[in-house]
């Protein structure tokens, strides 16, 4: 997150923790449990960090945005101005709720790190994946950058662009502020 201090070390910190919990869910029926406590334990790891650098909490953080699939299904947590978007056909939406403060310039009304999380989206149930659908997850470095509107007509155009050429696109843009960018596109195939 910009602007804040060791932001890049509270990401990898809380990218770990949440990985480190993954043992837990192999096997079980759903995630959502395994990724509430897999958020609580990252969020942990954050503040762990902040501390051992002698910050104050919420002077160090990170956004989270995790999305586990089994079979056919769907489950996502996240906590920040991260995004999840679903193709499916000709349609392009976000699933997941941004928490962005307005008033502060757009930064993350909630993230990890802070003293207290004070918003997270969770899917409701887990969302049936059919064969053909893309999910994106895209840091707002990239939603800044280009609309939704824009990037649905990207990926719609293009049915094979890669994760890269967003990214490349992105940049190309040459935005005197340009934020961090996270890619990652799935697609979904009966195979």
């Amino acid at each position: 997150m910009s602007g804040y201090r060791d932001n890049a070390a509270a990401a990898r910190a809380a990218a770990a923790a949440f990985a480190e919990q993954w043992e837990s869910v192999r096997g079980g029926e759903d995630f959502t449990e395994w990724m509430e406590d897999a958020l609580i334990s990252a969020q942990s790891a954050v503040l762990d960090l902040g501390a051992r650098a002698h910050l104050s909490p919420g002077v160090t953080g990170t956004t989270l945005l995790a999305a586990g699939s089994r079979d056919d299904r769907l489950w996502w947590i996240s906590v920040g101005d991260t995004s999840l978007f679903l193709m499916r056909d000709e349609l392009f939406e976000l699933l997941n709720i941004l928490h962005i403060q307005e008033m502060a310039g757009g930064a993350p009304g909630s993230y990890l790190g802070a003293p207290e999380i004070r918003e997270v989206d969770r899917s409701p149930s887990p969302l049936r994946l059919r064969h053909g659908d893309l999910v994106l997850m895209a840091s707002d470095g990239l939603t800044m950058a280009m609309t939704i509107d824009e990037l649905g007509g990207l990926l719609r155009g293009q049915s094979d662009i890669g994760a890269r050429d967003l990214v490349g696109r992105a940049l190309a843009m040459d935005r005197p502020a340009q934020d961090n960018l996270t890619v990652i596109i799935v697609r979904v195939s009966d195979e």
